[in-house]
């Protein structure tokens, strides 16, 4: 049941039917950082607009428009963004990636309690890959790995050819760190 949309959408999703939608606001509308969170209760669904990161290697930013279940919820976690000084966060899991709800959005306790309703109804946890500090230690893992692979099949090397093929790991690993913790940041 998963949708999502990247293009660019110009009017934000308007529910009809009062008191079964319950939303969630960031900043003003028109805004670069302006992220909104439609929780459908009589449809059991939830709607990100400009919140949702997927879960794509090279995400070059967020979903315009992203839906799914609440019972396909993954699992929630809290966490600091520091650009832009958002403040502390609750990360929303999705079988398609997460999103970012920073505390201060308008009506925030009021999702947030829905989505924590869902999550322990479902039983459903995160994996240990799926937490945001596991991800960062994989890559820098596997990238140390590669490394240590590349020395110990070249053994008689000189030095400086060691040191070189090193420096030149070192500098794609640090490149590749950088995109892929630029991918996971939704708020820039």
């Amino acid at each position: 049941m998963t949708s999502f949309t990247t293009q660019a959408v110009t009017e934000p999703f308007l529910a009809t039917a009062p008191g079964e939608v319950i939303t969630s606001e960031y900043g003003e509308p028109g805004e670069a950082t302006y992220r909104r969170v439609s929780v459908n209760l009589s449809a059991g669904t939830i709607t990100f607009f400009r919140c949702h990161t997927p879960s794509r290697f090279v995400a070059t930013g967020p979903d315009a428009e992203c839906c799914c279940r609440l019972d396909e919820i993954r699992g929630i976690g809290s966490t600091w963004v520091r650009p832009r000084d958002v403040g502390p966060v609750l990360e929303v899991v999705t079988p398609t990636g997460r999103a970012r709800l920073p505390h201060s959005m308008s009506g925030f306790n009021a999702v947030r309690e829905v989505i924590e309703q869902a999550v322990a109804k479902s039983g459903s946890r995160l994996r240990w890959y799926e937490a945001a500090a596991a991800q960062e230690v994989l890559v820098l893992t596997s990238g140390a790995a590669l490394a240590a692979g590349v020395i110990w099949a070249f053994p008689e090397m000189p030095r400086w050819a060691i040191a070189a093929t090193v420096w030149t790991m070192v500098l794609v690993l640090l490149a590749v760190c950088g995109l892929y913790w630029r991918s996971k940041r939704t708020w820039w």
